[in-house]
């Protein structure tokens, strides 16, 4: 993964933190990579993303530290198909005891499950199993991590999907899982849930590249960032690109 940012306006490079250092070195700048620290008093800044991965890549998403500024697919609604992925995600606290169990069963009422692939299932002894074209059962938990499967379906629109947890019991509409996430919400002290979705039924995309302008907030430092996820479950964060913007005068 490759992340880079250019600017119109004239910036200025710190080579110290500036928190740390009260007369820190400077140097003029039209460029930064992840991990610099740069003064920007005004203009936008230009985002530059690449990845090259070895699974094809499922979402990208852009952050300003814990603002979600957008989620891109590689791929558009009109390429999506009959695979759909099931995620669980999630922790119980920060700390010791944070596992939450999501040991469960899928069932589809008309559609078929053609296969099922497993995402995340570090443990052998935790499975994901097809009985009969029609019901999925797992053994599984997160500690703050996600998990899940993606199923090729026949009929991949036709009929509900009944999902059983000890957390989430709600049958979905299949027809109704499409491009963006249908999210299931189960938090309490911290996020957890259960995301729908649907991808293309081949997806060719292992190479990525976007450009996206951004507009830093005045009167605080803007950490922008990227988080690319895969179809395989592998999920890689950049380092921050650090924009300050004083408070306009």
């Amino acid at each position: 993964m490759d992340v880079t940012a250019t600017f119109d306006n004239p910036a200025t490079h710190y080579l110290d933190d500036p928190l740390l250092h009260s007369d820190c070195r400077t140097t003029p700048c039209d460029t930064a990579m992840m991990g610099d620290i740069v003064h920007l008093p005004s203009g936008d800044v230009q985002l530059n993303m690449s990845v090259d991965a070895a699974s094809p890549v499922r979402r990208i998403d852009i952050f300003n530290g814990l603002d979600h500024l957008e989620c891109h697919r590689p791929y558009s609604k009109e390429d999506l198909g009959n695979r759909i992925g099931v995620a669980w995600e999630g922790a119980e606290y920060r700390g010791r005891f944070r596992a939450v169990p999501w040991d469960g069963t899928a069932i589809f009422d008309k559609a078929t499950v053609a296969s099922a692939v497993p995402v995340n299932f570090f443990n052998r002894d935790k499975t994901l199993d097809l009985k009969d074209g029609a019901e999925l059962s797992w053994q599984s938990v997160t500690t703050g991590n996600f998990a899940g499967f993606i199923a090729d379906l026949k009929d991949g629109t036709s009929g509900d999907v009944t999902l059983s947890t000890a957390l989430i019991n709600e049958s979905v509409a299949l027809a109704d899982i499409g491009y963006e996430d249908t999210v299931l919400d189960a938090s309490d002290i911290l996020p957890r849930g259960i995301r729908l979705f649907r991808l293309p039924d081949n997806n060719p995309h292992t190479s990525v590249q976007i450009e996206r302008t951004l507009k830093p907030l005045s009167g605080r430092d803007n950490p922008f960032y990227v988080r690319v996820t895969l179809e395989d479950g592998t999920q890689a964060w950049s380092s921050p690109i650090y924009v300050l913007r004083e408070v306009a005068a």
